[in-house]
């Protein structure tokens, strides 16, 4: 049977005032999942080595769906972009797009207004388009600061071939 600290079992957001989970004058290096809480089951799977837990619905905290806490989200995120499509043949126009984005962070919830712009042979003339708005929660990324970058070439989807190239940095 595994043994689980308290710190562990609130990280599985089991709401302890519901359910305590250590007794005043107890030993709370291990703590039997089963016995404190009705209905946990906790099995571990020999063939996948994985560790399944169990919990009641009602052994949990209310918290949003993909609540992350602020200790454990990621600190920075990318304000602006640019894209490029760099043109295959003679004919094409290069189009850069610059995207700037505005945010708003309450706890885990961030709301994400971006305005589009374009920039065609060099003059740049701002987008009138709709602005975009985006209201989720934050992912959590392993890794304090990160660097994605990619490239694909559409070619099989469409008649013309375009190529798309993106980097971005995150801290």
């Amino acid at each position: 049977m595994p043994c689980f600290t308290p710190e562990w079992i609130k990280r599985l957001g089991v709401n302890t005032a519901a359910f305590p989970v250590s007794d005043k004058g107890v030993d709370t290096t291990c703590i039997h999942l089963p016995e404190k809480i009705p209905g946990a089951e906790v099995a571990f799977d020999f063939a996948s080595m994985r560790l399944n837990i169990s919990l009641p619905q009602a052994s949990l905290l209310n918290s949003a769906r993909g609540y992350i806490p602020p200790k454990s989200g990621m600190k920075g995120y990318l304000p602006h972009s640019l894209i490029t499509v760099l043109p295959v043949a003679a004919e094409q126009t290069a189009i850069a797009i610059f995207e700037s984005a505005e945010r708003l962070n309450y706890g885990p919830w961030r709301c994400v207004i971006t305005e589009p712009g374009t920039i065609r042979k060099g003059r740049l003339s701002f987008a009138t388009l709709e602005q975009h708005w985006h209201l989720g929660t934050a992912r959590h990324h392993s890794a304090k600061k990160r660097t994605v970058m990619g490239t694909a070439i559409p070619g099989t989807m469409f008649s013309t071939a375009s190529a798309f190239a993106s980097a971005a940095v995150l801290f």
